[in-house]
């Protein structure tokens, strides 16, 4: 099992608790995955371990609330980048040529299934996670 995110002090509590669970203690790869880079570290790390995963459970996004027309501009283009861009970056990573396959499991939202006032950028990219 890996663990991938970008606060060291809570995967590393989170691996500790997996292993007090009884678990075997699992990798822990620190990396914002704002980065462009950062399925490149993944990678690199899992190889370095001889891992390949079986499955990906994907779980990361972020939302600002307001009306379309008042938030920032590039704050929205960062949440369609790291909704959707990132997270078909990350889902590749289960399907590279000649590697084993796995499953994927992104991690959505309610706001995918319906309009949501205030949120219509972040209902969107929760849209396309479905």
């Amino acid at each position: 099992m890996a663990l991938v995110a970008r606060r060291q002090d809570r995967l590393r509590a989170l691996a500790d608790e997996i292993v007090v669970a009884g678990g075997v203690r699992p990798l822990v790869i620190v990396v914002d995955l704002q980065r462009s880079d950062a399925t490149h570290l993944i990678g690199d790390a899992l190889a370095a371990q001889g891992a390949d995963p079986q499955f990906m459970a994907n779980n990361a996004g972020f939302g600002w609330i307001g009306t379309a027309a008042a938030l920032d501009r590039d704050e929205q283009l960062a949440m369609i980048d790291f909704n959707v861009r990132m997270l078909t970056r990350v889902a590749r990573l289960c399907r590279q040529p000649g590697a084993p396959s796995c499953g994927v499991l992104n991690v959505g939202s309610v706001a995918g299934f319906l309009p949501g006032p205030g949120m219509t950028v972040y209902y969107a990219t929760k849209d396309f996670v479905l």
